[in-house]
């Protein structure tokens, strides 16, 4: 089966120029377990469905805990093995700074496949969020050094707020204060 990924092209960012891009892959949707056992189903393979879910389900649970009792696991997909992040100051665990995850790498089949996998451009995509300036209204710097209780203007597209607190994050002069 020939894979091909389609992307759209962003301008960069970081840079300046006006020819440097990176790609965002075109999502077409997530799926999950069941829909993956859906579309073997559809393409002929003789299996139970339930049976099917239950084993990957206790596959994927038996994974999970060998990585996290300390094992390298091969899933024959994918390579896991668990990591610390975080430095042990004093060589202590501290829940604050320290962490427990897991690294994951692709195994050889995994690697041929997306080495064989074509890309295609679907078109330019608009930036969606594009930050024109940022300026510290008391003294006007616009030096990208700002202190945390000064007011800040932010000029340009597609701002965006995450969180569910109204009193932190950005207030907005006109809907603020009625004006």
């Amino acid at each position: 089966m020939i894979k091909i990924l389609k992307v759209w092209l962003r301008k960069s960012q970081l840079t300046k120029s006006t020819n440097d891009y990176s790609a965002q892959v075109l999502v077409k949707g997530s799926i999950d377990v069941e829909n993956i056992i859906d579309e073997l189903i559809n393409e002929g393979m003789d299996i139970n469905r339930k049976t099917a879910l239950d084993f990957i389900t206790s596959f994927n649970q038996k994974t999970s805990d060998m990585v996290l009792t300390g094992f390298n696991v091969n899933t024959g997909l994918l390579n896991i093995r668990p990591i610390i992040k975080g430095s042990l100051y004093g060589g202590k665990w501290n829940s604050y700074i320290n962490s427990v995850s897991v690294a994951i790498t692709e195994n050889y089949e995994f690697r041929h496949a997306i080495a064989e996998t074509k890309v295609e451009i679907v078109e330019e995509n608009g930036d969606p969020m594009k930050t024109d300036s940022a300026t510290e209204q008391n003294s006007q710097n616009t030096e990208n050094k700002f202190l945390n209780d000064r007011s800040t203007e932010l000029r340009g597209s597609y701002l965006k707020n995450h969180g569910d607190n109204s009193a932190c994050g950005i207030a907005f002069h006109t809907w603020l204060f009625k004006a």
